[in-house]
C-alpha cells in the first residue's frame, strides 16, 4: 500500500518542492528589500488576512471534505449516467459568488481587520497595514478557484498541475520584490520613505501572482474533462450534505484561527514592545514560521494530497482496514522525513536562517533570532502532520464534528499557553510562542490517535510507535555525534570558541561569510545524515532497510 502512495506523492512532490523553493526565494527577497521593519511587519500582517478570511469561509472546507463528495458525486454521475461535471460546476458558482462578495466586505473593513491582528490604530504602521490588505484581500476569490480546481484535479489522478502552480506566484512576486529593490535604491524602507507607488507595486503584485496562480491551473482542468460553467440549479443535488458537513468545518477553521489571532496579538504585543517595534519581532516569528513548514509543506503535503483521494475512496467503499492502513502507511512515511529535519532544525537552524536572511535590510541579528524561533518550534513539526494527517480520518468518513471538536482541545491549549508567554521578556516572547505551537499539537495528535481508536478500533498504534521511537533514537544519536562537528567547524572557521551556550545558539556566527555558513551547514548536515541513515538501518527501519537494499543491487560489486 505504501509503495502506491509513494508512487501518487511523487507525482506531487517535484512539483510541490519547486513551488517551496520558490515560495522560500521569495520570501527571502522580500526580506531582503523591506529588511526586519515596521513596513515588514504591515505587510506580513495585512498579507495574510486574505488567507485568514478564505480558509474561515471556504478554504477548510475546499482541503477536507470536498475531496470525499467530488469522488462519491462523480461515481453516482457514473452509475446514473448524469454529468461528472455538474456537482464541481455548481461548487464553482457558489464559491465565486461567495468570495467575490465576502472581498468586497473585507475591503471595506480593513482596518477593523488589522486590529483584530494586533495592530490597532495606536500602532505606528496601522495605516499603512490597512492600506496594503484594501489591495491584497481579493486573493481570496482566486484562492478558491485555485483550491476548487486543485480538489477535481486530484479526484481525477492529475496532480502536477496544482503542485507546479505556485510557481508561476512566487516568480512573479520575486520580480516584484526585484523591481522594489529597484524602486527603493536598496535603502531601508521606512513609515515615511516607503512610498504609495512602492505600496501599490508592492501588494497589486502579490495579488496578480494569485490570479497567474488559479488561472494557469485551466488548461489542466480541461485536460482532464472539466469545463468551467456556471450553474445555479442548487436544490435537490447533495449540497444539503455539503452544508451539513461545511457547518462543522467552519467551526474547525474558526477555532484554529481563534488560537492564530490570539499568537499573532501576542508577538505584535511583543514587537510594539521591544525597541519599539524597530527589530520587527512580528517579521521573524512569520518567517519562522514559515522555515518550519517548509518541510511539511513539500513532503507532509504531498503525502496529504496522494493520501486522501484514496482515503476516500477505501471510506465510501466502508473499507475501513484499508483506511486504517492508509493512516499507519502516512505515519510512518511522515516520521522517516519530518523527524531527522527536526533534529536538524534544532541544531542548524540559527546558519540556515544567516544564510538566507542574513542579507540587504534584514539585519543579521534579526536572522539569528528568527533562527532561535525556528529551533524552538521544531520539536512540533512532527506532531503537527500527524495531528493533520489524523483529522484527515474522519474527513474521509465525511466526518466533520470531530475533528472540530480535536481541535478545540489543540486551540484551547495554545491560547492559554500563548496568553502566559505574555509574562515573559519580550524579547523572548515570539519564542515561547513557537514553543507553544509545538506542546498545543502534542496535544492534538494524542487526542487524535485516542479518538480514533474510540472509533475505529486497534490502528497498530503500538507497532508504528516503535518505528517512530527507532527513528527518534537514530536522529537523537546523528545530533550527538553532529554537535561537536558543527562546534568545532565553527571555532575553526570563526576563530571563536563555540564551545559554549553562545556556540550553540549562533553568536559566533553572527558576522560570518556566506561561504562559512555554507561550510558549516554542508558539513554538519552530511554527517548528521549519514549518521541518520546507518543508524536506521542498525535499527531496522523498515524504510531505510528497503532504500539500502536497493542501492545495494545496483551496486556494480
Amino acid at each position: 500500500m505504501s509503495g502506491g502512495i509513494l508512487r501518487s506523492a511523487g507525482k506531487v512532490a517535484v512539483g510541490t518542492l519547486m513551488s517551496r523553493l520558490t515560495g522560500f526565494v521569495r520570501t527571502i527577497v522580500l526580506a531582503a528589500v523591506l529588511g526586519n521593519t515596521l513596513v515588514n511587519d504591515a505587510y506580513n500582517n495585512a498579507n495574510v488576512l486574505p488567507n485568514l478570511v478564505f480558509e474561515l469561509l471556504l478554504g477548510g472546507v475546499l482541503t477536507s471534505v470536498i475531496v470525499p463528495l467530488l469522488v462519491r458525486a462523480q461515481r453516482d454521475a457514473a452509475e446514473r449516467g448524469g454529468d461528472p461535471n455538474a456537482y464541481a460546476q455548481r461548487l464553482f458558482t457558489i464559491a465565486v459568488i461567495g468570495l467575490t462578495g465576502a472581498s468586497i466586505i473585507g475591503m471595506v473593513l480593513a482596518p477593523l481587520l488589522v486590529t483584530v491582528q494586533g495592530l490597532g490604530p495606536s500602532a505606528r504602521n496601522h495605516n499603512m497595514a490597512a492600506l496594503m490588505a484594501v489591495m491584497l484581500l481579493p486573493q481570496m476569490v482566486f484562492y478558491g478557484i485555485g483550491a476548487l480546481a486543485g480538489a477535481v484535479l486530484n479526484t481525477r489522478d492529475s496532480y502536477s498541475a496544482p503542485a507546479w502552480a505556485p510557481v508561476a506566484n512566487n516568480v512573479l512576486v520575486i520580480i516584484v520584490g526585484l523591481g522594489l529593490l529597484t524602486m527603493t535604491a536598496g535603502g531601508k524602507p521606512t513609515l515615511t520613505t516607503f512610498s504609495t507607488g512602492q505600496l501599490v507595486f508592492l501588494c497589486i503584485g502579490t495579488t496578480l501572482g494569485i490570479v497567474v496562480q488559479a488561472l494557469i491551473l485551466i488548461p489542466a482542468w480541461r485536460k482532464v474533462g472539466f469545463r468551467w460553467k456556471w450553474r445555479f440549479d442548487w436544490r435537490g443535488v447533495g449540497l444539503g450534505e455539503l452544508r451539513r458537513l461545511a457547518a462543522w468545518v467552519v467551526g474547525y477553521v474558526l477555532v484554529g484561527q481563534v488560537g492564530f489571532i490570539v499568537a499573532s496579538n501576542v508577538a505584535n504585543y511583543a514587537a510594539k514592545q521591544y525597541g519599539n517595534g524597530s527589530f520587527g519581532l512580528y517579521s521573524q516569528w512569520t518567517y519562522a514560521a514559515l522555515l518550519f513548514q517548509l518541510p511539511y509543506g513539500i513532503l507532509g503535503v504531498s503525502l496529504l494530497t496522494a493520501i486522501m483521494p484514496k482515503m476516500s475512496h477505501a471510506a465510501a467503499a466502508e473499507d475501513w482496514a484499508a483506511v486504517k492502513g492508509y493512516l499507519s502507511d502516512g505515519t510512518r512515511l511522515t516520521g522517516i522525513a519530518l523527524i531527522p529535519i527536526s533534529a536538524a532544525f534544532w541544531l542548524l537552524a540559527v546558519p540556515l536562517t544567516l544564510l538566507f536572511f542574513g542579507a540587504g535590510n534584514f539585519t543579521a541579528e534579526g536572522a539569528r533570532y528568527t533562527g532561535l524561533t525556528l529551533a524552538a518550534a521544531s520539536i512540533g513539526l512532527l506532531p503537527y502532520a500527524l495531528t493533520l494527517l489524523q483529522l484527515r480520518v474522519f474527513f474521509a468518513a465525511k466526518d466533520s464534528r470531530t475533528p472540530t471538536l480535536v481541535m478545540v482541545g489543540v486551540v484551547a491549549v495554545r491560547v492559554v499557553l500563548s496568553l502566559a508567554c505574555l509574562g515573559l521578556s519580550p524579547r523572548y516572547i515570539v519564542i515561547g510562542l513557537a514553543v507553544v505551537n509545538s506542546v498545543a499539537f502534542i496535544v492534538g495528535a494524542i487526542i487524535g490517535d485516542v479518538v480514533l481508536r474510540h472509533r475505529f478500533g486497534n490502528l497498530g498504534t503500538k507497532h508504528t510507535l516503535r518505528q517512530l521511537v527507532r527513528m527518534g533514537i537514530a536522529s537523537v544519536v546523528a545530533v550527538a555525534v553532529t554537535v561537536p562537528v558543527y562546534l568545532w567547524l565553527t571555532t575553526t572557521l570563526t576563530g571563536t570558541s563555540a564551545w559554549n551556550l553562545a556556540g550553540l545558539t549562533g553568536i559566533p556566527l553572527v558576522g560570518a561569510s556566506k561561504g562559512v555558513l555554507i561550510v558549516v551547514l554542508g558539513v554538519s548536515s552530511l554527517v548528521g545524515l549519514v549518521v541518520y541513515l546507518i543508524e536506521s538501518y542498525a535499527m531496522r527501519v523498515p524504510e531505510v532497510q528497503r532504500v539500502f537494499s536497493v542501492v545495494r543491487r545496483r551496486l556494480p560489486f
